[in-house]
């Protein structure tokens, strides 16, 4: 690889970069060093929140592990740059529709890094997550009208049954093609902070494969794109035609949560344990989304955060929420409630 001004920044600190791999030798000394290595690689200081709603109950140690898991996946993804790797986890060459070049990336995760840094060394006031006003409540054990569903999908619903539907069906109308797969989506669009809550429970899960979908801020790239083509069926196109977050559940046997982004490809955001792979239990998961804070809670713990400041691609803050089953997954949704911060 030819020398350039940002690989050869990245060499330079490349034994505290490689030491960041692991979390446990994240300490005070190498977060001193690599922020100063990070505030001269991405000068513009992040505008990071006052205060940071949460519902966690010891939220000092909980986003502390997120934010040093961030750290590693920050220094792995430079460390591979430096080495020629043009497929980094984060950013998958077939995935990235327009990928603008490996400088580019350089200086994105060396932002990312600074952001991820400066809240462990100076972390922000944390605040209970108070609910304001409800704007959304769905029991989803009959149809409310609320929900776009694709033409086709066999979607039960009951008093028993909550909604629910199986990522794998032959019954879409696939003409004009692509359909939207099998995605539920708000007809409400949200914008601002709120708390988004719902129960689900998996009902194939372990060795069936799928996982569920949580997307929020979801909008088509193009405003004439009906919802219901607004995604692709597949993996190589389903990100294609819209922009959002999205949190992935109950993975099977991976054991990870993930939080992606979709719209200019598909960016892993961030990635955290997967607490909810137990098949016929219900899970009650709540989102909390401020400014650009995105934090997943399953049964009060929280299972991955993540503070978005537009460094892989512009912030977005508002939009539809929607539910994707994939492949096999088949769940029941119940009791959606969505409350303003």
């Amino acid at each position: 690889m030819p020398t350039t001004h940002w690989n050869v920044r990245i060499a330079e600190h490349e034994p505290d970069l490689r030491a960041a791999a692991d979390p446990g030798r994240i300490d005070s000394a190498r977060i001193d060093r690599l922020l100063k290595a990070a505030e001269s690689a991405a000068p513009e200081p992040p505008v990071l929140p006052a205060v940071w709603p949460t519902l966690a109950q010891d939220p000092a140690a909980d986003y502390a592990t997120f934010w040093k898991n961030n750290v590693r996946w920050s220094a792995n993804e430079l460390v591979r740059l430096m080495g020629g790797d043009k497929r980094p986890p984060r950013l998958g060459a077939d995935q990235w529709k327009s990928f603008p070049g490996e400088a580019w990336f350089a200086a994105a995760q060396w932002k990312e890094l600074r952001k991820s840094l400066q809240l462990l060394a100076a972390p922000p006031a944390f605040t209970a997550a108070a609910e304001r006003e409800e704007l959304f409540r769905d029991s989803m054990c009959e149809d409310s009208g609320a929900w776009d569903v694709p033409r086709g999908l066999p979607v039960e619903r009951g008093p028993e049954l909550g909604t629910t539907w199986c990522g794998k069906t032959d019954k879409l109308v696939w003409n004009p093609a692509p359909t939207s797969g099998t995605w539920l989506w708000l007809k409400q669009q949200l914008a601002g902070s709120f708390v988004f809550r719902q129960r689900y429970l998996a009902t194939q899960t372990g060795e069936q494969r799928g996982l569920l979908i949580l997307a929020l801020c979801a909008a088509p790239l193009d405003s004439a794109t009906a919802w219901e083509h607004a995604s692709g069926p597949t993996m190589a196109h389903y990100y294609d035609y819209f922009d959002s977050y999205h949190f992935s559940l109950t993975r099977g046997g991976s054991g990870y949560t993930n939080l992606r982004r979709c719209g200019p490809g598909l960016v892993m955001l961030t990635s955290g344990s997967d607490p909810a792979q137990e098949a016929g239990r219900w899970y009650e998961t709540a989102v909390v989304k401020h400014e650009g804070i995105l934090d997943l809670y399953v049964d009060g713990r929280l299972a991955c955060s993540y503070l978005d400041l537009g460094a892989l691609a512009p912030r977005l803050d508002a939009g539809r929420i929607g539910f994707r089953h994939v492949q096999t997954f088949v769940a029941q949704h119940r009791d959606v409630r969505i409350a303003a911060l």
